[in-house]
């Protein structure tokens, strides 16, 4: 695994997923899926994005899992397979489940910061 401030790359892609316009990744999306992510864990967490079409939030959490190594080539089309693998190891299932929760955590602090900025 990469040796770096994890916290750092949470809060990075934090920013992506609020900032994304293309994608209805608002501060309510944010706020369901990091409900579903930590009451029902990963495998749901991917499903409910599925479900809404959200490819903004899916695409900003695969490079963050590539980004810490626990997978090397997810993307937003096959990142259901990707956390299928990381949940092989619990080790590496209960890192990604919080390190995404950090970085939900994240998106929607700054998504309704730039909420506030727009009034």
């Amino acid at each position: 695994m990469v040796q770096n401030n994890l916290d750092y790359f949470c809060a990075e892609y934090g920013m992506e997923i609020a900032k994304c316009a293309k994608c209805k990744s608002d501060e309510t999306t944010i706020q369901k899926s990091l409900g579903v992510l930590q009451e029902d864990g990963l495998f749901a967490f991917i499903l409910y994005l599925e479900s809404k079409n959200d490819a903004c939030i899916k695409k900003e959490i695969a490079q963050l899992l590539n980004k810490v190594e626990l997978t090397q080539n997810a993307n937003e089309k096959n990142l259901r397979k990707n956390i299928q693998e990381i949940t092989r190891n619990i080790n590496d299932m209960f890192l990604a489940k919080d390190l995404i929760e950090k970085t939900l955590v994240y998106a929607r602090y700054h998504a309704k910061a730039l909420k506030d900025e727009e009034k």
